[in-house]
C-alpha cells in the first residue's frame, strides 16, 4: 500500500480570507503604477529623441553626416564599414560608416560574447563614434532601418563590412 505524501508546501499560503482581504489594495495599487508608467515612459521617449536631435546637430557640424542613400551606394561598391551602435534605450541604434575596416585595425578581438567585447568596443567608440571620432551619423529613417533590422540580418546583406558595436557602460 502506498503511503500517501504529507510534505508540507513550500512557499507563501495566503488562504482564501487574506487574499480576499489583500484584492482591494493589490489591484488599485497595480493599476496606479501603470497609470504613472506611461507618462513617464513618454517623458523618457520624448528626451531621448531630444539628446538625439542634439547629437545629430552636433554631427551635422562638424560635418560628419552621410546620407542612407550615400551609405548603400559606398557599402555596395565594397568602400567602407557600416558601424551599428546600439545606444542602449529599448532598441535605439545609431548607424555609422567608415571608410576603415575596424575588423582589421582593432588590436581587440571582436568576440561573439559581449561581456568579452568590451575592449573591443570601447576601441571603436573612441576612433570612430565618439565626439572625437572619425565616422560619419547615418541620417536614416525607421523605413530605412527595417532594411537591415533583425537578427544579425545586416551581416546577411553587407558581410563583413558591418560591425555591431555597444556602449561602454560606466564605471
Amino acid at each position: 500500500m502506498v503511503e500517501p505524501n504529507h510534505e508540507a508546501k513550500k512557499g507563501l499560503s495566503l488562504g482564501p480570507v487574506a487574499t480576499t482581504l489583500l484584492l482591494p489594495v493589490l489591484l488599485p495599487s497595480l493599476a496606479l503604477i501603470v497609470l504613472c508608467s506611461i507618462p513617464y515612459t513618454k517623458i523618457a521617449i520624448r528626451r531621448y529623441r531630444k539628446r538625439e536631435d542634439t547629437f545629430k546637430q552636433s554631427m551635422r557640424e562638424k560635418g560628419r553626416i552621410v546620407t542612407w542613400e550615400e551609405l548603400a551606394g559606398r557599402l555596395a561598391s565594397g568602400r567602407g564599414t557600416m558601424l551599428i551602435e546600439n545606444t542602449g534605450f529599448k532598441g535605439a541604434f545609431r548607424v555609422w560608416w567608415t571608410d576603415e575596416n575596424p575588423m582589421e585595425l582593432c588590436p581587440f578581438p571582436f568576440e561573439e560574447n559581449r561581456a568579452e567585447r568590451e575592449d573591443a568596443a570601447q576601441w571603436c567608440n573612441f576612433r570612430y563614434t565618439s565626439e572625437g571620432g572619425t565616422a560619419l551619423l547615418v541620417e536614416r529613417t525607421n523605413e530605412d532601418w527595417r532594411q537591415i533590422e533583425g537578427a544579425n540580418l545586416y551581416q546577411g546583406i553587407y558581410g563583413d563590412r558591418s560591425v555591431e558595436i555597444f556602449p561602454i557602460p560606466p564605471k
